[in-house]
C-alpha cells in the first residue's frame, strides 16, 4: 500500500458494492477487500461501470492473506462446480445459521455442509486448521453467489418501482403524485443477511490465521450494524467498558456519483489533507502497535472539523441523502484478539498476539 494514504479494509463483504463505494471513496484513498484466491480477476465479480472505474483509478484493491498455491487451480475448479449448485448450498447452509449460533464455543464438527462440499470433490485436508481455511474460503465464494443473487432481486425491484412511478405519473397526470412510491428506501435500506455469522467467522480466520503473511491494509470498516454490536457486546463484557467513539463523519451523496466524471475529481478527501492525514496515522499507528496520544487525538479532531467545512461549501451533494461513518477505539486490545474472541470465540486458529494497544473499527450505515 501506498504510505501516508487513507485506506479502508472492508469486513466481511469481499464483493464490491457500488451503493457501499460511493461514500467510502469521499473519505479515502483506497478501499481494499479480502480476496479468497490469489491474483483472481477482479473486474469478473461485478459488471457495474462504476466499479470499473474505481479498479482503473486504483480506488479499489484486493488481499490475499493466506494464499492457496499449489492448490488454487483445484480450488477453482471447486468454485466453478459451486456455480451451478450455489444456490441449493446458500438455503443448506441459511437454515442451519440457528443450529451454529449455538455452538459457536467450539469448533465446527467436521460433518457440516462445507466438509460435504470438500468431501464430494475429493479434497480431505488432513489437519484441522487447514480444513478450516478451505471451509473459510467456501463461504466467502457462498456469500458472493448470494449478494450476487441480492444485487439482482433490489435492481429487479428498483426496476418494478421505477414502472408502477411512471404509471401512477400517467393516471395522474403529475409526477410529484401522493401516490408515489418510496423507490429510496427499498435500495437503500439495511438488508439482512442470514449468512452474517459465517462470513463474519471465515473473514477473521483467513485474516488472523498463523500463516497469514500481510498485515491488515487499513482501517477495519463493515456495513453491518450486528458485525459492530458483537465486537461491541465482547469487549463490554472482557473490558468492563465501552469502546471510545473517535469520530463521527456525514457523507453526503454526490450528484454525479454515477456521471462519466472521474472519482478522483469528485471525491471529497482531496479536499481535506487534515483528515486524510490523520486517517493514514490512525491505522500506521495501529499497526506498529502505538496507542492513540493526544496529539493524533487533536489531528483528528482538527480532520472533521475541516471535513465539515468542506461539504458545507461544496456544490453539487445531496443533503437529503446521507450516509454515515464512525469510528471507534476499542482501547487495550490487538485487532486479532478483538475478532477471534468475537466472531471465532477463541484465538486457536489466529497469529500469534499482537500488541494489544488498540483496534479501530468503523461503520458505515446509510441515515
Amino acid at each position: 500500500m501506498i504510505p501516508n494514504k487513507s485506506v479502508a479494509c472492508i469486513f466481511p463483504d469481499t464483493l464490491p458494492d457500488e451503493r457501499f463505494l460511493r461514500p467510502l471513496v469521499q473519505v479515502f484513498d483506497k478501499v481494499v477487500y479480502l480476496q479468497a484466491i490469489e491474483n483472481e480477476a477482479p473486474l469478473a465479480k461485478s459488471t457495474s461501470r462504476q466499479i470499473g472505474r474505481y479498479h482503473n483509478e486504483g480506488r479499489i484493491e484486493c488481499f490475499t492473506p493466506v494464499p492457496l498455491g499449489e492448490q488454487r487451480q483445484r480450488f477453482i475448479a471447486l468454485s466453478h462446480d459451486l456455480q451451478k449448485r450455489g444456490s441449493h448450498y446458500i438455503n443448506q447452509l441459511g437454515m442451519l445459521t440457528l443450529a451454529e449460533l449455538n455452538r459457536t464455543g467450539r469448533p465446527e464438527s467436521r460433518r457440516t455442509i462445507i466438509s460435504d462440499i470438500l468431501n464430494s470433490s475429493g479434497i480431505r485436508p488432513e489437519q484441522l486448521a487447514e480444513q478450516l481455511l478451505w471451509q473459510s474460503r467456501l463461504v466467502l465464494q457462498l456469500a458472493e453467489m448470494y449478494d450476487r443473487e441480492q444485487a439482482g432481486l433490489r435492481q429487479a425491484l428498483q426496476d418494478i418501482t421505477e414502472q408502477e412511478q411512471r404509471l401512477l405519473a400517467t393516471l395522474c397526470d403529475e409526477r410529484d403524485s401522493l401516490f408515489t412510491l418510496p423507490a429510496e428506501s427499498m435500495t437503500m435500506e439495511q438488508e439482512t443477511d442470514s449468512l452474517l455469522q459465517y462470513r463474519l467467522r471465515a473473514w477473521t480466520r483467513l485474516v488472523f490465521h498463523t500463516d497469514a503473511r500481510s498485515v491488515i491494509p487499513g482501517l477495519l470498516i463493515t456495513r453491518y450494524q450486528a458485525a459492530l454490536d458483537l465486537v461491541h457486546e465482547f469487549y463490554e463484557k472482557q473490558r468492563g467498558q465501552s469502546p471510545r467513539l473517535l469520530t463521527t463523519l456525514e457523507i453526503p451523496v454526490t450528484e454525479n456519483a454515477t456521471g462519466p466524471e472521474s472519482t478522483m475529481k469528485t471525491s471529497l478527501y482531496t479536499r481535506c489533507p487534515d483528515l486524510s492525514t490523520a486517517l493514514s496515522t490512525l491505522h500506521t499507528s495501529q499497526q506498529k502497535g502505538v496507542r492513540l496520544d493526544e496529539g493524533l487525538g487533536r489531528l483528528l479532531e482538527k480532520g472533521t472539523a475541516e471535513w465539515l467545512h468542506t461539504i458545507a461549501s461544496s456544490a453539487g451533494l445531496n443533503h437529503d441523502l446521507q450516509w454515515k461513518l464512525e469510528l471507534y477505539l476499542f482501547e487495550d486490545i490487538s485487532p486479532s484478539s478483538l475478532f477471534t474472541e468475537s466472531y471465532v470465540a477463541g484465538k486457536e486458529y489466529s497469529r500469534p498476539t499482537q500488541p494489544e494497544t488498540g483496534c479501530v473499527v468503523g461503520l458505515l450505515a446509510a441515515q
